[in-house]
């Protein structure tokens, strides 16, 4: 895992990140959770803290106390393992991506929750299979994306497969090696931390993330930028690798839903972001 960060080498595509990739990539390609740079450092890190939360409730309330930490640390720091090829053009004001980099589909006819295949899912999953690493953490890592009960295998209305196997095997002609299969068994308690901490995208992405663009956007607006221009693109990267969107959304919440004050804040930042800066 650590030499996975240290060196991002995708060595299934033959692509090379930057070894400071961690610090500038955003969790997501367009606005919505994370989108900022080091937006991908502060996700791992929530997603991480969620899940050793709930490896706590495991000790408190049913007294277990060997639970793998190990495994839930590194199953959830590899998971967005690939997003280090999320790369800004500051030019145009958006992310792109290596023309290696697989395209996503499936999941887009509701039949499947997490049906949808390819992207970084196929990234990291194949160069974990090339690895020869752990299946344990493999199935961990993609447990994330697809719940290791509910998203097994569905058939969409494509007739194609998606969900957990059918991801296995997709990586693994990526990788071209033999594509394990989970056993529904023999599952991991730990699997299943990884769908519980990502699984907070839908107040992150659609909640505290849009509501922050937006509000980004409208301070830009009020400057005499265009809403969807490169520079209000860019204002949007500065105040929220300074003050996050979910700081944005309490400070809202608690203003009684003022988006005046919220703006009031986004104001501050621009003006001078001494205050939010990390030494």
């Amino acid at each position: 895992m650590l030499d996975m960060y240290a060196t991002p080498e995708s060595t299934v595509f033959n692509g090379k990140a930057s070894a400071d990739a961690l610090r500038t990539a955003p969790a997501t390609g367009g606005p919505g959770h994370h989108h900022y740079p080091g937006g991908l450092a502060v996700h791992l890190v929530e997603v991480i803290e969620i899940a050793l939360g709930w490896l706590n409730t495991f000790d408190q309330v049913h007294g277990i106390r060997n639970s793998d930490r190990d495994l839930v640390i590194a199953q959830l720091a590899l998971h967005d393992w690939s997003k280090v090829w999320y790369n800004w053009d500051v030019k145009s004001g958006t992310v792109i991506k290596p023309e290696w980099f697989p395209g996503s589909w499936g999941g887009k006819d509701g039949v499947a929750k997490w049906g949808w295949m390819g992207e970084h899912g196929a990234v990291v999953y194949a160069e974990l299979l090339k690895r020869k690493a752990p299946e344990k953490l493999l199935f961990g890592a993609a447990a994330t994306h697809f719940d290791p009960h509910w998203d097994i295998e569905v058939t969409n209305k494509d007739g194609k497969a998606e969900g957990f196997n059918p991801a296995m095997k997709e990586a693994a002609e990526y990788a071209g090696t033999k594509a394990p299969q989970l056993n529904p068994d023999k599952r991991m308690a730990e699997w299943f931390l990884s769908s519980y901490s990502d699984g907070s995208w839908s107040f992150s992405h659609y909640v505290a993330g849009k509501f922050a663009h937006k509000w980004i956007r409208s301070v830009a607006v009020d400057l005499g930028y265009k809403e969807e221009s490169p520079e209000a693109a860019r204002l949007a990267w500065f105040v929220l690798s300074r003050i996050s969107d979910f700081k944005l959304y309490k400070i809202y919440q608690d203003a009684d839903f003022s988006e005046e004050a919220v703006k009031e804040v986004i104001g501050a930042v621009i003006a001078n972001s001494a205050a939010y800066e990390v030494k």
